[in-house]
């Protein structure tokens, strides 16, 4: 074998290759974790959508259930239930007036 010396090899891209491919011949070095790293960012991403999701969601449950209990709180006499007696003697109109909304 006849080595040469003082020449200059020009190299595809101007850098002489490594001895062994970056991930190693079988891929052993390079375990996938570029994917690990996509896949935790995805699931934190996902993570804050669902929290900001169910958040919105409780809050407008808690508006509407509030205004279910002051709507419960309110109460309306409808006219045709009311009996208006009549002062005794009097066989006049009441003096007491009734104005309905």
């Amino acid at each position: 074998m006849r080595l040469f010396t003082g020449v200059q090899i020009d190299w595809n891209g101007g850098k002489k290759p490594s001895d062994e491919p970056r991930c190693g011949f079988d891929g052993e070095i390079c375990t996938g974790s570029d994917q690990g790293y996509r896949s935790m960012i995805t699931a934190v991403v996902l993570g804050v959508v669902l929290f900001i999701v169910i958040s919105i969601a409780a809050s407008l449950y808690r508006k509407w259930k509030i205004e279910q209990e002051i709507e419960g709180l309110l109460w309306k006499i409808d006219k045709d239930e009311l009996l208006l007696q009549q002062p005794f003697g009097e066989n006049t109109q009441s003096r007491v007036r009734i104005s309905f909304i």
